[in-house]
């Protein structure tokens, strides 16, 4: 597999074991019927604590460095960026959700969720800087829109799956544990494309829960293949493009 970007995140404040739903919580879709909140594409979460919360957790949010288009769809905004929800917001989207995890590890959690978001961004700003016009244009790409796609595999984690089968020494990562859809966009010429990031985390022989993105342009357009296909042809040939930074094929 190719190589991936490794996130300076190494430790997860929740072991898998803890990582499960409420018992008998009904399977439906957690977002049907909620208000969006365009500042971060995400259904509106109150700021209050829940009963019987054992700690109170921080309200405050975080205002992103990933640039969003001020004629989104998600309406017009006085902040330029994303905002990360706050940890009282992250521990009642999950409760929502139906996920029992301790509200004190809430702000190590955010503090994850913040930065694997800002390694995805940068990884995203390497694959336009190195086919579409350098440095310069790529610190002018924004964040169009984004949508997380829980519990569908993409097609090269699903090929990634299959290796396991066969070559079980050579696939060693677990099925990602979430997928990203992000619709960047160039202000300058207006042209949009799409990239999928696979969010993978595994236990080191330390014991430590690291995270990898695997992050890339969808095979859904000309100009995307030809970015993936010449990045795995220098993977092959020269090495060249696959670095520890993540742009991979």
């Amino acid at each position: 597999m190719a190589t991936m970007a490794a996130s300076p995140q190494t430790q997860c404040p929740i072991r898998s074991s803890s990582q499960s739903s409420i018992a008998g919580a009904p399977a439906r879709c957690p977002v049907s019927n909620l208000a969006i909140d365009p500042r971060n594409n995400m259904p509106v979460e109150n700021q209050e604590p829940t009963a019987g919360e054992s700690s109170n957790l921080p309200t405050t949010r975080v205002i992103s460095s990933i640039p969003r288009p001020p004629d989104s769809t998600y309406g017009h905004q006085s902040n330029k960026n994303w905002e990360y929800p706050s940890p009282q917001q992250f521990y009642n989207a999950l409760l929502r959700k139906g996920w029992d995890m301790p509200a004190d590890a809430m702000e190590t959690m955010v503090l994850i969720h913040n930065n694997l978001n800002e390694d995805a961004w940068k990884l995203v700003m390497q694959w336009e800087s190195r086919f579409h016009g350098g440095d310069t244009e790529a610190t002018k790409l924004e964040l169009a829109s984004f949508s997380g796609i829980h519990g569908h595999l993409s097609n090269k984690a699903r090929f990634y799956k299959l290796g396991k089968r066969f070559f079980p020494s050579y696939f060693t990562l677990p099925d990602p544990f979430d997928r990203h859809d992000w619709i960047v966009c160039h202000p300058r010429t207006g042209k949009k494309a799409r990239y999928v990031i696979d969010y993978y985390g595994f236990t080191n022989a330390q014991r430590e829960t690291k995270f990898i993105m695997d992050v890339r342009p969808a095979l859904d357009g000309f100009d995307n293949v030809r970015m993936r296909v010449v990045a795995l042809l220098s993977s092959i040939f020269s090495n060249v493009g696959v670095t520890p930074t993540g742009v991979s094929p």
